[in-house]
């Protein structure tokens, strides 16, 4: 499995668990967070 693909599988597995979220940003951010660990967070 590529990466791409690695990534793609993660992103519709946090989809899968994440079937209450209201807000988009912290979807957004713990899409990101996971991915790649090392980039800091935004908080609004």
């Amino acid at each position: 499995m590529d990466p791409i693909e690695r990534a793609n599988s993660k992103i519709k597995t946090i989809f899968k668990s994440a079937n209450g979220y209201k807000n988009f940003h912290r979807l957004r951010n713990r899409i990101i967070y996971s991915l790649n660990k090392d980039v800091p967070i935004k908080i609004n």
